[in-house]
């Protein structure tokens, strides 16, 4: 893997410490602190350490402006707008490239602006944004007249990438020729100049714009289906180079790779006598190129979410070694007051009492000041878990409904049935990252005495059918064979559904997708425990070798810092998230296993559910009353038939209407939505008291049930129900309460 900046620094090597030297002589005095400053920042984005470089550049954007150093301002702007481009924000890209652009034009030096215009073209063609990219191009060719620092070549490279882009393949094959022209000029202008001086970073360049001028001639020519010979000499050429270490970006770098390939097969698919061999192999090495290009997308998509951890984490430690310094500073002003006063002690006694007096009434303000901020601190870890809490609930609920959407596609061929599985299997991924972190932050932000399991019962029969339906995707795409077997009496126990499911998801994803596994099985075994209680034993078996010992360790240990960099598909991540979500049934994972196959289980003693007592309840009596209560009128027209599917009489009503309709008509329940205007649903709620305290209430949100439970709790809400609403939640709860 390459490194993601190694052109954009060339850039700034070449092009700008030149200029900065000779802008120094003539307009500027170079600021020593400044340049440390940028050269850290610009390491920082060639390490792909985006925050360090963000905040450094930042910092010196502060700094310039302060003292008017205009060009240090530019510089600052030019480095944010390059970490942008490659986190692939290109709105903002563009913003502080036309600041920078902006800067530079009061410096009045042309080099800088070519080179200004050229990134803003690049930027634009990333962004598909072809007429801004040409737009920007005329001006920077217009600007940059001489061609003095190379920027025409940087713009041919931009140039074809747009065109191939595009589909304009005859241009492409002229200006990538025309491309070849102006290097082979500047290299042996460059040559014959006896004050030339070459390095490693100029040649790197000459050697990465030949490559990639001459593999755009092969596209072009493959495309156009002239010239193939030359176009397939081409490709041999650079189709064994190790191309992460010459190209940047590395999505670009695994795109190359595809095209070559699958111009390599169409090359053979074009001879009079076909070569099977020789395409079976580039089709292969097509497809791996494709994939990898996928995978790099979703660490890129990783690295984002790094970034935001990264930064949130940052921004607490830089208060804390602030309160830290000021404390000591406070701490140190007053010992050395304290000495100073204690060896003229006898002489100024009475000073000396007056003065510890107010020192010390100085020290319990301190002292209450961090109190407070660590306080403040405290909160700005809860708020970061619950901005992640409310997030992943709100993701979830599309989520959940594009993965329904899907399973309602007809299936008229392979090829379409083959791309329904891979999207299922992307959607569960997703969906499973998803819960995780939605648990993860739930348990953080939650993490105190008042935290409750929200038990009610649940039907684990047909909880593991479910689980069984949800991984068939997963188990096309890895080829692996999932039993699923239950031994029990009972099939109705009182949990909290949703963990017990993430729990098992963890366990069978990560066995599923071990390498060489073909077979997982999932046993569930009932042990009974006097009249209502059983012990449940949960295994996941595969055949595949035990877990390391270290990675075992690693997961009993709970540590959720990630020093190694290498963990990979969350193994270790969603075994700690599990053991986590079973202490609170005071269970944890086992495991056992040999070379042959791996074991991984947990215990759960629970209490069993009378299910004949709950369908009694409604078979032997009057058909129910429900009221159901929310400001949207597709959601009332939704709620009307679906609670009208479960045999129940069904009213709907606004939540400003609420109190006048239980006023005309006796309801045995009335369900409440509580979404976005929770604080008018409330005052509802307890007008609804006020008239009817014995009324039961069930609310419905798409909101993290522990966010509103407490609220629910304050108003005597039975229960609450999470949306996407699950029918045969929604059909117990009205059982249990209607």
């Amino acid at each position: 893997m390459m490194q993601l900046y190694k052109f954009r620094l060339l850039i700034l090597s070449v092009l700008l410490i030149s200029f900065s030297s000779s802008t120094a002589q003539n307009r500027i005095v170079l600021n020593k602190e400044l340049d440390s400053l940028i050269a850290v920042a610009t390491n920082g984005a060639n390490t792909q350490n985006y925050f360090q470089s963000l905040k450094l550049a930042e910092r010196v954007k502060k700094m310039a402006l302060k003292s008017n150093e205009i060009y240090y301002l530019a510089q600052a702007e030019d480095i944010i707008a390059g970490a942008y481009t490659d986190l692939y924000e290109y709105s903002k890209a563009e913003y502080y490239q036309l600041e920078s652009i902006k800067h530079s034009e009061i410096l009045k030096d042309s080099n800088l602006l070519a080179l200004g215009y050229s990134n803003l073209a690049h930027a634009y063609m990333l962004a598909n944004n072809f007429e801004k990219s040409n737009q920007s191009i005329k001006v920077a060719q217009a600007i940059d007249a001489e061609n003095t620092y190379n920027t025409r070549l940087y713009i041919y490279e931009t140039k074809v990438m747009s065109l191939y882009k595009q589909g304009m393949y005859d241009s492409l094959v002229k200006t990538a020729h025309a491309g070849l022209n102006e290097l082979d000029f500047r290299m042996k202008k460059n040559l014959s100049d006896p004050n030339f001086k070459s390095n490693e970073w100029i040649d790197l360049m000459n050697v990465r714009l030949q490559i990639t001028f001459e593999l755009y001639v092969a596209y072009g020519l493959m495309e156009l289906k002239e010239d193939l010979d030359l176009a397939n000499e081409l490709l041999n050429k650079h189709k064994d180079k190790k191309l992460e270490d010459i190209l940047y970006n590395s999505v670009r770098v695994y795109e190359n790779y595809y095209k070559i390939n699958e111009y390599k097969a169409n090359y053979f698919l074009s001879l009079p006598i076909r070569q099977l061999d020789s395409i079976k192999f580039y089709e292969e090495k097509e497809e791996k190129y494709y994939y990898e290009t996928i995978d790099y997308l979703n660490k890129i998509s990783k690295i984002k979410t790094d970034y935001l951890t990264q930064a949130i984490e940052s921004e607490n430690k830089a208060e804390q070694l602030q309160l830290i310094a000021e404390n000591r500073i406070k701490e140190d002003e007053f010992n050395g007051r304290l000495i100073y006063l204690l060896s003229f002690m006898v002489l100024l006694a009475l000073a000396f009492i007056g003065y510890y007096m107010r020192a010390n009434a100085a020290i319990k303000k301190v002292n209450a000041s961090l109190d407070e901020a660590n306080l403040n601190l405290k909160n700005l870890f809860l708020n970061r878990d619950q901005f992640l809490a409310v997030v992943s609930n709100e993701i979830r609920t599309p989520l959940f409904a594009l993965e329904q959407l899907i399973e309602t596609v007809p299936i008229n061929d392979y090829e379409i049935e083959d791309e329904l599985v891979l999207a299922n299997y992307s959607l569960l991924n997703l969906r499973h990252s998803i819960d995780n972190s939605l648990q993860f932050s739930k348990l953080n932000y939650f993490n105190n005495n008042e935290n409750e399991l929200i038990n009610r019962p649940v039907n684990l029969k047909d909880l593991l059918e479910d689980l069984k339906m949800n991984f068939r995707s997963l188990l096309i795409a890895n080829l692996v064979e999932l039993e699923i077997a239950y031994n029990g009496d009972n099939t109705i126990f009182n949990l909290e559904k949703s963990k017990l499911v993430l729990v098992l998801n963890n366990l069978l994803k990560n066995a599923i997708e071990k390498d060489e596994v073909t077979r997982v099985e999932l046993k569930v075994i009932e042990s009974p425990i006097g009249q209502i209680e059983s012990l449940l034993s949960f295994c996941v078996k595969d055949n595949a070798q035990l877990i390391q010992k270290s990675e075992i360790e690693y997961v009993e240990k709970g540590n959720y810092i990630i020093n190694d960099k290498n963990i990979t598909k969350g193994i270790k991540l969603g075994l700690i998230l599990s053991n986590q979500l079973l202490s609170l049934y005071n269970s944890k994972l086992k495991f056992s296993g040999n070379e042959h196959y791996n074991l991984v289980s947990f215990d759960m003693k629970l209490a069993a559910s009378n299910k004949a007592k709950l369908v009694s309840k409604i078979d032997n009596s009057r058909k129910r009353n429900i009221l159901y209560v929310d400001n949207n009128q597709f959601n009332l027209s939704t709620f009307n038939k679906i609670i009208g599917s479960l045999d129940y009489s069904c009213d709907t009503v606004c939540s400003n209407s609420a109190l006048e309709k239980v006023t005309e008509k006796s309801y045995d329940l009335i369900l409440i939505d509580v979404d976005e205007r929770e604080v008018d649903c409330f005052r509802g709620t307890r007008e609804l008291r006020n008239y009817n305290n014995a009324l039961p209430i069930i609310a419905i949100t798409s909101l993290s049930k522990d966010l509103v439970l407490n609220k629910c709790k304050e108003y005597r809400i039975k229960d609450v129900l999470a949306k996407p609403v699950d029918i045969k939640e929604l059909s117990r709860a009205l059982v249990k309460y209607a």
